[in-house]
């Protein structure tokens, strides 16, 4: 099967999951005491689809005013996945750094190392938001210099805090996953090949070992997008960004609800499969021992 087809057959299937997905709500409207209504159900995905089709003429209700929703929808949704894109690529570089200078400790020191880790992820995530939000308060109290904006206000839009904290839990996960890729890796027979040839247990990390765990690295790094969008919501929340998981919530109609999801979706599928077709020619045009 050519690959632009399979991509294809992806993103149709995955769409139309979150239509069906979107009016689920109208399954349990309920009436004569029946458990679930599914005329009401085929008549939201009707609805939505209808919406979809007729998108120039959405509107939204902002304090009793109607607005359309386009464009005024790919403002949040920018600001949401311009946060989540950036965080989980500050992730996924922190994680392959921090594994490949822990692979240059002796063994035993190893363990520490990873402890340490494993000690901070079991802190919750909100704590640490807090606590760095804080640090940015008392530091600008004592020395009247704002590090980071900590809030979004009106046209003054935080980034680089809410990118950092989104990207902890992220980089911790990645990392347990690299190391575990990397001591793997140096199990391998290629590993003691190269050694025998002279290579340097540096170029064998930077140049083989490296190559070869990054394309298990990058898939599993999906499930770190299913861990990043459950907190998306919480952290908008705490900067005051007004990015899609709030509008959303403010907003609940099926329709407004899965378009908004499936403006989300489209351009991170768009992303992932680009990203994968770059680190599949990367690896697959790396040099063998």
């Amino acid at each position: 099967m050519p690959r632009i087809f399979e991509i294809s057959i992806q993103f149709l299937v995955a769409c139309v999951g979150i239509i069906f997905v979107g009016a689920i709500p109208s399954l349990f409207n309920t009436v004569n005491g029946s458990f679930v209504n599914s005329t009401s159900y085929y008549e939201t995905i009707k609805e939505i689809i209808q919406g979809i089709s007729q998108y120039k003429s959405l509107t939204y209700d902002w304090n009793g005013v109607e607005r359309d929703l386009f464009p005024f929808l790919f403002e949040p949704v920018f600001y949401s996945i311009t946060i989540l894109i950036c965080a989980l690529l500050l992730a996924y570089l922190v994680s392959t750094l921090f594994t490949f200078l822990t692979m240059l400790l002796p063994a035993k020191h190893r363990g520490k190392s990873k402890l340490f880790i494993y000690l901070f992820e079991s802190l919750p995530d909100i704590l640490i938001v807090f606590l760095m939000q804080f640090f940015i308060i008392y530091f600008y109290k004592k020395t009247n210099i704002l590090l980071l904006n900590f809030v979004s206000l009106q046209e003054e839009r935080a980034y680089l805090l809410p990118i950092l904290c989104l990207a902890i839990f992220p980089t911790i996960q990645l990392y347990r996953l690299s190391m575990l890729l990397f001591e793997q890796e140096l199990t391998k027979d290629y590993v003691y090949l190269a050694k025998m040839k002279g290579v340097s247990y540096y170029s064998v990390l930077l140049v083989h070992i490296l190559r070869n765990a990054t394309v298990s690295l990058f898939f599993q790094s999906k499930k770190a997008v299913w861990f990043m969008l459950s907190n998306l919501f919480i952290l908008e929340y705490l900067f005051n960004i007004f990015g899609i998981t709030r509008f959303l919530t403010q907003y609940m109609t099926p329709t407004i609800f899965t378009i908004g999801l499936l403006l989300f979706f489209i351009p991170i599928f768009i992303l992932y499969n680009i990203a994968e077709s770059i680190v599949k020619n990367v690896v697959s045009g790396g040099e063998s021992l």
